[in-house]
């Protein structure tokens, strides 16, 4: 598993890496005075590694964030709440003004 995602955490810095040079190169308008030639490979290197770039942060943050929900203990409160016990219900009403 590690191997899994050491290779995960590798090609996910090299496709943020190609996202970022792509939006380097891609605007044309910000970055028109370096004389970049673009063409195709930018749009191509954008467009790759936009999309694999967001299918490894799926999987990044899958295994990552099953890790830490499995670490919390949700869903409970044992204290704290007693100020809510003396409280009762109250109705709320709601009204649509239209002008």
């Amino acid at each position: 598993m590690r191997i899994v995602m050491t290779s995960v955490n590798v090609l996910l810095f090299t496709f943020i890496t190609g996202m970022i040079i792509s939006g380097i190169l891609m605007p044309h308008e910000v970055f028109g005075f370096l004389h970049l030639p673009v063409g195709m490979f930018g749009r191509r290197l954008h467009m790759v590694s936009t999309a694999w770039g967001f299918c490894l942060m799926v999987v990044h943050l899958r295994v990552h964030g099953r890790e830490q929900f499995e670490r919390q203990h949700l869903g409970h409160i044992d204290s704290g709440v007693e100020i809510f016990e003396s409280t009762s219900d109250v109705d709320i009403t709601f009204e649509l003004v239209m002008d």
